[in-house]
């Protein structure tokens, strides 16, 4: 079966693409119980042996439950499989509150809306990017 047909019908299609061996997702405007599992199986098809981080860009995402943020999670599982990073772009303030009540800026890098992406700049940037957390 196609990731399309697994996606189920009417499951909405992400903007997926691969940038210096950086996975970028833009996420919908909500994710939910119904939409993750197809979000899930698209950006699973999207993994190249390339790929090492994925870069979770929230700018137009403006509901994210439950769900959303165990699918953060499991992309950080798959990350880590390829001794990669995640991190999340964008963050509307709510979301950035979100994720630090429930402790996920301790294993993902997060930058609010407005924020510089440094981990873009240099190899270096990566690095103590990483050691930030």
């Amino acid at each position: 079966m196609s990731p399309k047909n697994r996606a189920g019908r009417g499951a909405t299609r992400l903007d997926v693409r691969e940038d210096n061996g950086c996975l970028w997702i833009t996420l919908p405007d909500s994710i939910n119980m119904d939409s993750y599992p197809g979000l899930e199986e698209q950006i699973e098809s999207s993994m190249a042996s390339s790929v090492n981080s994925i870069a979770i860009d929230l700018s137009k995402t403006k509901n994210m439950y439950s769900a959303g943020f165990g699918l953060i999670v499991r992309l950080k599982k798959m990350a880590d499989a390829h001794n990669g990073r995640v991190y999340v772009v964008h963050a509307p303030r709510r979301v950035v509150d979100a994720m630090n009540y429930l402790g996920l800026q301790k294993v993902v890098t997060v930058y609010e809306e407005g924020a510089s992406l440094d981990f873009l700049d240099s190899p270096a940037s990566q690095r103590e990017a990483s050691n930030n957390l």
